[in-house]
């Protein structure tokens, strides 16, 4: 019987990670733009201020987005999406087993366009006015 229990002591010391308590808070919310249009496809952000531990999502069609098992702490969310400025929420506080909803509206970015013109040799000389064939 000692052997046996020495085997079960053994294995639950050998994988702690199995015996952690599993983390139930969650962030959700909508991503919308100015006009209130659901904005599909951006980038969510999550990220734990004290561990640094970063949880990547992307919102839906209808901009809805939904981050689970988190653990409780500080957190900042941060929304990002091509031809949008960047949204950011700091200090959402979770609790154990508690749901927050962060909901955002997205301003337009400045679209920047960049036209590169290079010189070359025209290929018709208009130095001298004469005819040839």
């Amino acid at each position: 019987m000692s052997k046996f229990l020495c085997l079960i002591c053994f294995l639950a010391l050998s994988f702690p990670g199995s015996l952690v308590a599993q983390f139930s808070s969650a962030i959700q919310g909508s991503v919308t733009d100015a006009s209130g249009g659901a904005v599909a496809n951006a980038s969510v952000t999550v990220t734990h201020l004290a561990t640094g531990v970063v949880r990547n999502v992307t919102t839906l069609e209808d901009g809805g987005y939904r981050v689970l098992s988190l653990a409780p702490g500080k957190y900042r969310v941060t929304i990002e999406k091509a031809g949008f400025r960047t949204a950011n929420r700091d200090s959402i506080t979770l609790d154990t087993t508690e749901t927050i909803r962060a909901d955002f509206a997205l301003e337009l970015g400045v679209v920047s366009d960049r036209i590169t013109v290079t010189g070359a040799r025209p290929l018709v000389e208009t130095e001298q006015g004469r005819v040839s064939g």
